[in-house]
């Protein structure tokens, strides 16, 4: 499954809160570089689950101190440089099994937008 972290200097804010059916969360992701957002609105899967990894308030585990795996079902532009995605907790024993996550900064690079630091994590292929 495609990943993205949000831990990026090119997002304002990430929050999140209760959906109206309760079952799910809502994920509102504040870009303050629109070429940052029209990376993000241009790559990230349409038609498949994907994860946002990050720290941010009212998201997975942050009241515990712990980055969270968030598991999209669909995200949503409702507005200039803002995303609205629904998504639920995914654990992170499910997450992480093998291959590689990008960033959105590894996106933005491609790009040959300037970075000032970004995360990959690699894991070992399973034999």
């Amino acid at each position: 499954m495609d990943a993205v972290n949000l831990e990026s200097p090119h997002i304002e804010s990430v929050a999140c809160s209760p959906s109206p059916s309760g079952s799910e969360m809502t994920m509102k992701i504040i870009f303050n570089d629109k070429e940052a957002y029209h990376v993000a609105m241009t790559t990230w899967p349409k038609n498949e689950d994907f994860l946002l990894i990050g720290y941010s308030l009212g998201c997975g585990a942050y009241s515990e101190g712990q980055r969270s795996f968030s598991k999209v079902h669909r995200a949503v532009s409702n507005g200039v440089l803002t995303i609205t995605a629904t998504v639920e907790d995914y654990p992170i024993t499910d997450a992480i099994t093998e291959g590689e996550v990008s960033t959105l900064a590894s996106s933005l690079r491609e790009k040959q937008i300037p970075q000032s630091h970004t995360t990959a994590l690699e894991f070992p292929k399973s034999a």
